[in-house]
């Protein structure tokens, strides 16, 4: 191919024969300028091939003019090609960094904490003996956990769980029925702390004024048992003379013991552990809420059954009596 002026380029098939030749046409006005000729152009071909090719040689030169731009416009810039020996990791080209993976925040589980269960609500608001239900379980459940004694917790109201409401009244300071009325339900919430008197060893100890019986077991209330001692009332005795219901107070041991029922001068004593005296804790068939005896313990037939398979009120063990 043969080139023509500066830049232009025009291709051979033209058919235009140049020896190192170029031709110069103006631009704005359309005036011919003076053509120069470096070579050798033959004939009346030389006129024809310029003008020819000046104006293929314009045509171009307004393609590749640039638009008009305001004053201190932005210079355009082209983009560099990309090295072929440079690749976008070599940081040829800025990237934007990939976001760093996150490990998510894991918080531990929280392990839940045991609570007794809670005494679900009844319609009548009171359970009383008679009654079987889940709530009656509840309540047996209560007592049992506070140290309150029992037989079982199978959800029937019998004659032990009226025993062991009871002996909750008493130590919380409520009127003595036996019935886990509202006010009797509500104190059973919170924990009732009773302080023995023993610190060291296997005592049974009786709160006269609670009318209470208490296992304790170095200094630990362990179990808690109604009980209904002296009345303080006068009464006959066997041989016709005159004598108060009094338990007496001090510190005894169990010197004598009988099992099964026993027939004595003041009534019917079921399985009797005797601590001084005639004086004993034994069972009986009437333990109401209230000092009631002619001197002794008395405790339910279930409670002295339990006393005696448990061994805690074995011959030698300390009663306490204050």
């Amino acid at each position: 191919m043969a080139r023509i002026g500066a830049n232009a380029a025009v291709p051979e098939s033209v058919g235009v024969p140049f020896v190192q030749g170029e031709c110069v046409m103006a631009e704005a006005r359309g005036v011919r300028r003076e053509t120069r000729a470096t070579g050798v152009v033959v004939g009346w071909a030389v006129a024809a091939g310029c003008a020819a090719v000046v104006g293929l040689t314009g045509a171009l030169a307004a393609a590749a003019e640039p638009t008009p731009q305001p004053p201190n416009a932005p210079v355009p810039t082209r983009a560099r090609p990309l090295p072929t020996d440079v690749t976008p990791d070599e940081g040829a080209l800025p990237t934007t960094p990939a976001p760093r993976p996150t490990t998510p925040v894991t918080k531990p589980p929280v392990k839940p904490v045991l609570k007794p269960p809670a005494l679900p609500a009844v319609q009548a608001s009171t359970l009383r003996p008679g009654m079987r239900s889940q709530a009656v379980q509840t309540l047996q459940v209560r007592l049992l956990r506070q140290g309150f004694w029992l037989s079982k917790a199978d959800g029937s109201y019998a004659a032990t769980t009226s025993q062991a409401v009871m002996a909750f009244q008493k130590a919380a300071g409520l009127p003595r029925d036996g019935v886990a009325g509202p006010k009797t339900l509500a104190a059973l919430r919170k924990p009732i702390v009773i302080r023995p008197r023993s610190t060291t060893g296997h005592v049974l100890e009786i709160d006269k004024r609670r009318q209470l019986l208490l296992v304790v077991d170095h200094g630990k209330v362990t179990r808690i048992v109604n009980t209904s001692t002296g009345s303080g009332q006068p009464y006959t005795t066997a041989s016709g003379g005159r004598a108060v219901s009094v338990t007496p107070q001090g510190r005894f041991r169990i010197g004598r013991q009988i099992t099964g029922w026993h027939r004595a001068p003041l009534g019917m004593l079921y399985s009797p552990k005797f601590f001084t005296g005639g004086y004993a804790i034994h069972g009986s068939l009437s333990i109401p809420g209230y000092p009631a005896s002619h001197g002794c313990a008395r405790v339910s037939v279930a409670a002295m059954d339990y006393l005696w398979r448990m061994k805690l009120a074995q011959i030698g063990t300390p009663v306490w009596v204050y």
